[in-house]
């Protein structure tokens, strides 16, 4: 005991003293003035002293305390930022704050509560979820979830329906996988219902109907195969068969209530550029530190398509293990690639509803679908699927799609094409290898390191309508990207 409190003291202090130091280089170099400056040097102390734990305690001993006590841990950073009022945000909610306040009393302290707890909340049901895909294995898990959060679609999109329907969906699929599992215990039975009733009409009533109808395919899905997953062990009674009523009745209601309240829902057409936007993950690294124009509409997940999606296919049609996850994943996969490569005849489209759902909402589901899948892949499949030679033969001939990516104009120099290569080069090759232990590793430290560079320095750190720690604003989106992003949206 007496060893863990001398090595973080030790560790507070050193970070404290480093963020001392890069406080006063910030102040002479005119980074950053002196407003805030305790506040910044607090921030920068925390993520120091983060850091030094690392070193100080281990990487597997640091991990397993926090995820052993994630909860807790939860709700003390809650308390901490609401209290200090931080929160990592951006110019289109600081130009929404008037209007909000107009509605309901929302000083500082409220707004840090609402929105580091929407925040939270995403982080522990994707955890969740990335355990229940993993089999439990925290080091997929944690990966994962770091992949999926601090991605550079979700920090762009950061105040867009994209967050809410993610926290929900995967909220629901972790509360069905935790009703199966509950045995001869009717009140947490009925809890759990009730929660997952309440997380079925938050993501119907999302107000952003492209999202929902393109994540449900993904999430329906999943859905089958934790279904599948969990039949042996569960047994279906009266009860449960009550208790099926309660979400039945809230979903109507939730329909209906669409349609009361007069929601109008806006058609969509594809682009014609969704091939490219599924393969802007490989250049996002570069978002936050260029000027480009609607950057948020390139925004995207560190999905490594289409490798595994062809690894899916390929041990589909080669093998008959991991049928029950795959198979689904590769029809939704197929159906969503479809329509946004090429669309669906009118009818398909009206009857599976991708009439509301625009090219960039099935991209980014793609995206997510794709992280999902990998990581299933890496934690599941220990045999080999393709050799050495056949792993570098399948990156070289993907690599070509390269070619017909079109990247933002911005990025138009040879530099940025070598960039988009050699990125998806390293990551496929690593898949394709993906029986090897050690190639695992690799794959997830570089996509934790690239995801940390694509998505932490967008959006700076802020206290109430201050800045504390500059990043990549976004700001207000024109004319042009707005018609794209909200052809999904609902006109109230």
């Amino acid at each position: 005991m007496k060893e863990k409190i001398t090595k973080i003291l030790k560790t507070s202090i050193i970070s404290l003293i480093l963020s001392i130091i890069l406080n006063f280089i910030f102040l002479k170099t005119g980074i950053y003035d002196k407003e805030n400056i305790i506040d910044r040097c607090l921030i920068i102390f925390l993520i120091i002293d983060f850091i030094g734990m690392h070193f100080s305690f281990g990487i597997k001993k640091l991990y397993n305390y926090i995820i052993d006590n994630r909860y807790i841990i939860s709700g003390i950073l809650l308390i901490f930022l609401t209290l200090f009022s931080y929160t990592s945000t951006c110019l289109e909610i600081e130009e929404m704050m008037p209007n909000l306040e107009k509605v309901i009393k929302f000083n500082n302290m409220t707004f840090a509560f609402w929105w580091n707890f929407r925040i939270i909340l995403l982080v522990l049901v994707t955890f969740e979820l990335c355990m229940i895909i993993t089999n439990k294995n925290r080091f997929y898990a944690i990966s994962g979830t770091i992949i999926i959060c601090l991605s550079s679609v979700l920090k762009w999109n950061i105040n867009t329906s994209l967050t809410e329907v993610l926290i929900y969906g995967q909220a629901i699929l972790v509360l069905v996988n935790l009703f199966m599992n509950i045995k001869d215990k009717k009140l947490l039975k009925l809890v759990t219902m009730i929660a997952i009733s309440i997380s079925s009409l938050l993501y119907l009533c999302s107000f952003n109907l492209g999202y929902e109808i393109s994540f449900a395919y993904l999430f329906i899905a999943l859905l089958i195969w934790i279904v599948i997953k969990n039949r042996k062990e569960y047994k279906f009674t009266r009860f449960d068969l009550i208790l099926l009523i309660i979400p039945v009745v809230t979903l109507l209601g939730g329909y209906f209530l669409k349609i009361f309240r007069n929601i109008g829902f806006i058609e969509n057409t594809v682009n014609g550029n969704g091939f490219s936007l599924l393969m802007s993950y490989t250049y996002n690294v570069v978002l936050p530190f260029k000027d480009i124009e609607n950057a948020r509409y390139f925004s995207n997940i560190l999905s490594i398509f289409p490798a595994p999606i062809i690894i899916a296919f390929y041990y589909l049609y080669k093998k008959e293990e991991h049928t029950e996850f795959l198979f689904p994943i590769a029809v939704s996969a197929t159906v969503l690639i479809v329509h946004i490569m090429s669309g669906m005849p009118k009818i398909i489209s009206d009857i599976m509803l991708f009439n509301f759902v625009s090219t960039q909402n099935a991209v980014i589901t793609v995206g997510f679908l794709c992280v999902y899948l990998f990581l299933y892949i890496l934690s599941n499949i220990n045999e080999k699927i393709f050799n050495i030679k056949t792993a570098i033969r399948m990156t070289l001939i993907t690599m070509c799609i390269i070619v017909f990516v079109k990247m933002p104009t911005e990025l138009s120099a040879k530099g940025y094409l070598y960039l988009t290569a050699s990125m998806y080069c390293l990551f496929a090759f690593l898949l394709f290898n993906c029986n090897d232990k050690k190639y695992k590793k690799v794959f997830f430290a570089f996509g934790i390191i690239i995801t940390i560079i694509s998505g932490f320095f967008v959006n700076p750190i802020m206290k109430g309508k201050s800045v504390i720690i500059r990043g990549k604003q976004i700001e207000t989106l024109g004319q042009e990207e707005k018609v794209k992003e909200n052809n999904s949206s609902v006109n109230l």
